[in-house]
């Protein structure tokens, strides 16, 4: 705490800003992220993080006399480098640092990589975790709104001011931070498998990530081995627990490998929001649970799961979820969710809405105690006339059996908080109306999956029609590829006897063979020889100024008319650089590829992310074999030798002819320096 104290993230003489949102306020510190520097590293923070979860154990809290030192930060100021950190986190992905290149990229994987993150990630979510803890619930969240600059946000009237100033890029980044904010709530809420955050052992956190490992698809031993991270023994103790939560299938070939498959009564575990999940984990998991859960008859939706107890330093952090702030944001996401002319919309902030909601009443349900009390204060912000209303619209088709689930769990928290007799006429309300629910969910989507079907049929037989006539409109052409192959020799077959010494230069040049060199089409696949007459091929590039070899880097890009563009000045200004993976396309292929690129990034909806890796403005596109950066292409020329003229019969020139033929050129070069040295004097 001294240290932190001596090497603050802010500065000391700056007063904070006061914030104000669903009549609570709280003095907020000012730093703007996108445009202040900003660290991923920040040991001093995560070791604070590491000790703090061993406190309990003596006895001793945040607050306690052994740790009350005159140079001590408040909770505030000690989560500062780390929530500024989270908030960079989330702008990245929210395509706000495109020019920091790769670098920026890489320092993020490692922050989440299965290596480094137990020290990196697990750490500052554990901090952030501290301070939700310490400080006062609604205060703490405005300040991660304030953070993550979504005060305006959460402005009732958001909308309509948006109206008068429509800025695309803005919203859409807007929309994208706030997917990112509610994704850092869950995370805050829900992570508890830690020591010393929730009432849960190692080998239960070990046990978490084998069951969320296990939910995207089986596994083998080694390949579940490399997903946990390894302990100060460098061992993932996966030996102990895996019998616990696994069945192990032998392989059914004798080529085949053994997998492990997760036992059926611990799918209720699973979190489709798993804080250690990369996008693509988070999407094949869903996609598999949805799955299983339509082949077992359920609802084809992802709730979240049970959580464990807090552990008692961190009890005050299930108050996030019944806070005014929380469910003043609850409702003005299923405000707009409802209305179809919210712009701020996406279907994101609603699934992840639903889950936090999900969350708090399986809190009410677990502690059944007058400290929390989700039920009534929802009622009071009319959460569920809200999620009623919306169960109607057709807006949120996708996240439809999430909303029934959320809905019929609510109505059976709420009933068992009444009286024993009203329990039971409650329940038999509320069964009847969730199976019609049901019911009518599933007729829709049978309908709709027939539908789909059909159409499907009718395209395949579409394009087996398209196949067949080609493959006869074409038939010669496949008959000619045999032909062709037939009449290919050796190269000893071309080798020919000359008598005379060969010519390099002149007329009278030796011809040369040159093998055509045959190239493959990385889009369409086919075999294309690079000829003069041919269909051109290109190969992707990237084209960017370059001072590597300048000695005045300060130099001014724009060069004297005198200079020659043949030969490099003395100067070696600045430079073009061109780099190519070395992919080879036909340019029509490439040119319908960068056409459909731009067409894509032109109808990117909103609530997806802007991808960093690219600017299409800029004329930037990726290989679409190797995914390199590009911006332009380089034809590819046939061999010089296949222009060469056949030679011709030129009559050789005496010496008599050649002395008067210099002497003309010398006359008219003469002529032409008088006739510009009159013009200079006029």
């Amino acid at each position: 705490l001294k240290k932190l104290y001596e090497n603050p993230s802010f500065n000391p003489s700056v007063v904070g800003e006061v914030r104000e949102l669903a009549d609570h306020s709280a003095s907020c510190l000012q730093y703007d992220v996108s445009s202040q520097p900003v660290s991923i590293h920040l040991p001093l923070s995560r070791f604070l993080a590491g000790l703090h979860l061993h406190l309990e154990k003596f006895g001793l809290n945040f607050d306690s006399p052994e740790v009350q030192i005159s140079s001590k930060q408040s909770p505030v100021q000690i989560m500062e480098p780390v929530l500024r950190t989270q908030v960079m986190i989330s702008q990245v992905h929210a395509g706000m640092w495109r020019r920091n290149g790769y670098s920026l990229l890489n320092q993020l994987y490692f922050y989440h990589n299965v290596k480094c993150r137990s020290e990196m990630l697990d750490k500052d979510v554990v901090l952030l975790q501290i301070g939700a803890s310490l400080i006062e619930s609604n205060e703490f969240l405005i300040h991660l709104l304030n953070k993550y600059n979504l005060i305006n946000w959460a402005n009732p009237q958001f909308e309509s001011n948006t109206l008068k100033n429509p800025e695309e890029d803005s919203m859409r980044q807007t929309i994208s931070l706030v997917e990112e904010f509610l994704g850092l709530l869950i995370t805050l809420v829900g992570e508890r498998y830690n020591p010393g955050v929730g009432k849960v052992t190692q080998d239960d956190c070990i046990k978490k990530e084998i069951i969320q490992q296990l939910c995207i698809k089986p596994l083998s031993h080694s390949e579940l081995n490399k997903t946990l991270p390894d302990d100060v023994n460098h061992e993932t103790g996966m030996e102990k627990v895996i019998n616990d939560v696994a069945v192990f299938k032998k392989p059914t070939q004798a080529s085949g490998k053994g997998v492990y498959e997760l036992k059926p009564d611990l799918y209720d575990q699973y979190n489709v929001f798993f804080y250690h999940y990369t996008r693509e984990e988070l999407s094949k998991s869903e996609e598999e649970q949805r799955k299983r859960r339509k082949q077992a008859g359920e609802l084809e939706c992802c709730p979240p799961p049970p959580l464990p107890p807090l552990s008692e330093s961190f009890s005050m952090m299930a108050n996030l979820l019944q806070c005014d702030v929380m469910l003043h944001i609850m409702r003005i996401v299923l405000e707009r969710s409802i209305n179809l002319r919210a712009r701020s919309f996406s279907e994101a902030q609603l699934n992840k809405v639903l889950h936090l909601i999900g969350y708090a009443l399986h809190e009410q349900e677990r502690q059944n105690c007058q400290f929390f009390l989700f039920p009534e204060r929802a009622e009071k912000w009319e959460l569920e006339s809200l999620m009623q209303m919306l169960s109607k619209s057709p807006r949120i088709e996708v996240h439809k059996d999430l909303l029934t689930w959320v809905l019929a769990k609510f109505r059976k928290v709420s009933a068992s908080r009444n009286a024993d007799s009203q329990t039971s006429q409650t329940e038999a309300v509320v069964e009847p109306s969730g199976s019609h629910q049901d019911e009518t969910a599933k007729e829709e989507k049978n309908w709709r999956a027939a539908k789909a079907a059909e159409k499907r049929a009718k395209i395949m037989a579409q394009m087996t029609a398209m196949q067949k006539s080609f493959m006869k409109e074409n038939a010669k052409l496949f008959q000619a590829y045999p032909d062709s192959e037939e009449m290919t020799g050796s190269n000893m077959d071309l080798t020919e006897i000359v008598d005379e010494s060969p010519v390099c230069l002149g007329p009278n040049q030796t011809s040369r063979t040159c093998p055509k060199k045959t190239y493959t089409c990385i889009l369409c696949q086919e075999d294309q020889a690079v000829t003069a007459d041919g269909p051109a091929l290109v190969f992707a590039a990237f084209v960017q100024k370059s001072t590597v070899l300048c000695r005045n880097r300060n130099q001014s890009t724009e060069e004297d008319d005198e200079q020659d563009p043949l030969f490099l000045t003395h100067k070696l200004g600045p430079a073009p650089h061109t780099s190519t993976c070395g992919h080879v396309m036909h340019s029509a292929c490439w040119q319908r590829y960068f056409d459909n690129v731009l067409a894509k990034e032109n109808r990117r909806p909103y609530r997806l992310r802007q991808p960093a890796s690219f600017d299409v403005e800029k004329n930037e596109f990726l290989c679409p074999l190797c995914e390199c950066l590009n911006n332009t292409v380089l034809p590819l020329i046939p061999a010089l030798g296949t222009f060469q003229q056949g030679s011709q019969n030129i009559d050789s020139l005496n010496l008599d002819e050649w002395l008067s033929s210099i002497m003309i050129a010398l006359k008219h070069k003469k002529r032409i320096q008088k006739s510009k040295a009159a013009q200079q004097n006029v």
